[in-house]
């Protein structure tokens, strides 16, 4: 898993290779623990601060805490984007399909803004932009899973006399 991980990081800027299924979901379910576990720690400041009656001093050193959490937590995902964007496009070449096809993930990005931003707006979001953004999601999904394509090997040539 670190491995992956660690390929994950070094083939940032590699547009032209490929990610095996094994490599990107790896990749992928490290990403996922670090973002859980950040999650987890804002949940846990939240609940501190909201729910436990502290000293002033004490919430002042919590919240101040809670920003610097917050901030590493964004600068995480800010952070591995581009390694995100450049891996998912290895993956999708890697399954043999055509790069062009690659405007699901970017379709797929551009609607989860509109779906977080309805919602951060209004404390809702419409059927449709739900509808779009998960049918997106699964053929973003499903393209991943694709088994590996296969390299066509050269017939080897007859040995001439």
């Amino acid at each position: 898993m670190i491995l992956a991980y660690g390929k994950f990081l070094e083939l940032t800027f590699d547009f032209t290779g490929k990610t095996t299924r094994k490599d990107y979901w790896l990749a992928s379910l490290v990403n996922f623990i670090i973002v859980l576990l950040f999650a987890a720690g804002i949940d846990g400041f939240a609940r501190i601060l909201t729910e436990v009656a502290l000293p002033h001093i004490l919430d002042i050193i919590f919240a101040f805490a809670a920003m610097i959490w917050i901030m590493f937590a964004l600068l995480f995902i800010i952070g591995t984007i581009l390694p995100n964007v450049s891996m998912s496009f290895r993956r999708y070449r890697d399954a043999g399909v055509s790069k062009w096809l690659f405007i699901v993930e970017a379709a797929f990005l551009i609607s989860l803004l509109v779906f977080v931003s309805q919602w951060a707006l209004n404390g809702y979001t419409t059927i449709l932009a739900t509808l779009i953004m998960v049918m997106l999601l699964l053929a973003d999904v499903l393209i991943k899973l694709l088994p590996s394509e296969r390299e066509e090997v050269a017939a080897p040539q007859e040995l001439k006399s």
